[in-house]
This record gives C-alpha cells, sequence and structure tokens, in this order.
C-alpha cells in the first residue's frame, strides 16, 4: 500500500509565491497614485479649514479680540517651492497661524496672481471686505495626475464667506 504524505510540493510553493510577486507589482503603483491623489485632495481640505477658521476669529465674541483690531485675514501665497498661507489679526504682520506646503506636485493659480488676501471684517458679522469681489476662485492644480481629478476649483462666496471644493470643469476635459 503507498503512503501518501499531506505537503505542498516545491513547485507549487513557487507558483503560489511568484503569483503573488505579480500582484504585488501590479498593485504599488496604483497605491502610489492613491496616495498622491489623497495628498492632493487633504491640501485643498485644510485651505477650506484656514479659511473657515480666518471667518471664526472674525465671528468669535469681541471680548476675545484686541481693541482697534477690525479685520481677521488670510495671506494665500505661491512660493518657490509650493504654497503657503498665514491667517493675521489686522495686518499680516500680526501672525496668527502659518503654513507652508513645499511639493512640486502643486500649484495654485488665482485671477488675482500668485497671492490671495481674504479679509474678513469683525463689525461687519465676518463679511468678505477685500477683494471686492463676488466670488474668489482658486484652482489647486496636480500636473502629475490626468484629467479627470487633476484639478479642483476652491471658490469663497464674498457675502456667506462659504467656502467649497468642486472638481474643475476643466479636468474633466
Amino acid at each position: 500500500m503507498k503512503k501518501y504524505y499531506k505537503a505542498f510540493t516545491l513547485i507549487e510553493i513557487l507558483v503560489t509565491i511568484g503569483i503573488i510577486a505579480l500582484l504585488l507589482a501590479a498593485a504599488i503603483p496604483s497605491f502610489n497614485k492613491y496616495s498622491r491623489s489623497n495628498e492632493f485632495y487633504q491640501v485643498a481640505q485644510t485651505l477650506k479649514s484656514a479659511i473657515e477658521t480666518t471667518k471664526n476669529y472674525a465671528l468669535a465674541p469681541r471680548a476675545e479680540k484686541k481693541a482697534g483690531v477690525d479685520i481677521y485675514g488670510i495671506l494665500i501665497e505661491k512660493t518657490s517651492d509650493g504654497f503657503q498661507y498665514t491667517i493675521y489679526e489686522g495686518d499680516p504682520s500680526v501672525v496668527i497661524e502659518n503654513k507652508k506646503f513645499t511639493s512640486d506636485n502643486l500649484n495654485i493659480l488665482s485671477p488675482v496672481g500668485n497671492k490671495v488676501d481674504i479679509q474678513f471684517s469683525i463689525s461687519e458679522k465676518a463679511k468678505i471686505i477685500n477683494p471686492n469681489i463676488d466670488q474668489i476662485k482658486m484652482q489647486l492644480i496636480n500636473p502629475n495626475a490626468a484629467p479627470p481629478g487633476n484639478m479642483l476649483d476652491i471658490n469663497v462666496i464674498k457675502d456667506s464667506g462659504r467656502v467649497e471644493i468642486n472638481e474643475s470643469a476643466r479636468s474633466r476635459k
């Protein structure tokens, strides 16, 4: 009577390891793409949050503010290696918060040049007083991603101060 062993042969194990290696090799580029895309959307959410935080400073009770200060602002500007935002009180020299994004994958475009200065009035209940346009529109561009999803529009509505993030219509073409 023949005796059979319950085990895998060397060839079966090598074939299984080869299949797993091929699956991993195919999955790693997708994971890297997802990671870069996630970073892109996270930067947009951070900008949205910073603009809303600036508005909330202007809405805070009067007792928490310095005398003579009538505005809180956020300055978003392009730098040589990315961009940064600065939340300030009164004028840009009185910095409350500053964050820099150093990434060659991200560019910010605005109709008013390489920087956007959004000012919220304290006396007018956080209404945007500068710039004096109805809607502030910025585009966040990821040159390493292919359409769709390589451009995001960040819109700030002047009257309400509401911030919206949408996929750019130009990125869907």
